[in-house]
């Protein structure tokens, strides 16, 4: 496949997952998939983050997003301003790339890996969440009308 081509599948990083050794990225390679990273004002409000760490985090998630494109991965790095939302960011991605799959390391909380599950079936685009250790092989999808499997 060419660097200019569809390529097959996304890895999702969110903002507090920025580690070289991130569990969704060890399931592919540059070659078979994108990276996206969803940098949103709105997701930084509702937190009620103080203002000078969003900018620690924005600032962080730029620079990985720097190293990764060094790495050789495409990385959509989507900017949403205002009231945009992740679903904007993941929306987007979706009608530019069409993905076959989004894959993301486990969230930190069961809240925001429901979010995400119900977006993909939202979007009809599977979501599949793998664990955040390398130990384990289990993963969970979501997707309109798929079935969920294992990872292998």
């Amino acid at each position: 496949m060419t660097r200019a081509g569809k390529l097959k599948q996304t890895v999702w990083i969110l903002g507090d997952q920025l580690s070289p050794e991130h569990a969704a990225l060890a399931q592919t390679n540059p070659r078979e998939s994108r990276v996206l990273m969803v940098e949103s004002k709105a997701r930084g409000s509702a937190l009620r983050y103080h203002q000078l760490k969003l900018v620690l985090i924005y600032s962080a998630m730029r620079h990985f997003a720097a190293e990764l494109r060094a790495q050789g991965w495409q990385v959509d790095y989507q900017q949403i301003e205002g009231a945009g939302t992740f679903e904007d960011g993941l929306r987007r991605h979706v009608e530019e790339h069409q993905p076959g799959r989004i894959i993301l390391a486990e969230p930190n909380s069961f809240p925001e890996t429901d979010a995400v599950q119900k977006l993909g079936r939202k979007l009809g685009v599977l979501v599949e969440v793998v664990p955040k250790s390398s130990s384990s092989s289990r993963a969970t999808t979501s997707t309109a009308g798929r079935p969920a499997r294992s990872a292998s």
